[in-house]
């Protein structure tokens, strides 16, 4: 794994009404892509209709215009490890949540 750190670059474009998160992110996973969709994941903005693709294609942690993606090299996160979103913790909470939430409504279908 790799440890990302996502740092916004552009804080007045309007896509970041789809945002619930406008500061720093540091996630652990194998590419910037994925970094990006965590992100977008746990930021995202409840609506109605929204599918994955428009989330992913709407969301400012998607846009490499608007949030920069490098390589972070913190003694302080571990490389061993589930991939997830280190910092900031709520984060963490949010995509757990999120994750269970789609499981049981994959098993109801």
């Amino acid at each position: 794994m790799t440890i990302f750190r996502l740092i916004p670059t552009d804080t007045v474009d309007p896509c970041w009404q789809v945002s619930t998160h406008m500061g720093p992110v540091v996630v652990r996973t194998e590419s910037e892509h994925n970094a990006r969709d965590l992100a977008a994941f746990a930021f995202k903005v409840e609506k109605k209709s929204c599918t994955l693709e428009e989330l992913l294609t709407e969301s400012p942690w998607s846009q490499e215009e608007v949030v920069a993606c490098v390589v972070a090299i913190d003694p302080i996160y571990r490389l061993a490890g589930p991939e997830e979103i280190l910092s900031p913790q709520l984060a963490r909470t949010r995509v757990s949540l999120c994750q269970r939430r789609q499981t049981v409504e994959e098993n109801v279908s």
